[in-house]
């Protein structure tokens, strides 16, 4: 993959093309978030803040934030919902 440019491309495959430990400064992606979430009645009364949590409590990441680690340990992230 050549760096300096911008790739307009699905996010989890140009993740997989970037090499461990490289120096990326920024990735800005729209993962599909909640693609389980299903649109009934009981559902609308749920907070994110729950259903974006592992059974232990902590935060939920998607797969693309696990692989964007592997090559940035200092990732910060922001979601909105």
């Amino acid at each position: 993959m050549d760096f300096n440019e911008i790739h307009n491309m699905n996010c989890i495959e140009g993740v997989k093309q970037i090499p461990d430990d490289s120096v990326v400064g920024l990735v800005i992606t729209d993962p599909p978030f909640a693609i389980e979430f299903m649109a009934k009645r009981n559902n609308y009364n749920r907070k994110a803040a729950r259903d974006f949590r592992n059974s232990d409590g902590s935060p939920r990441k998607e797969k693309v934030l696990l692989d964007l680690e592997k090559i940035d340990r200092e990732l910060r992230y922001f979601s909105e919902f």
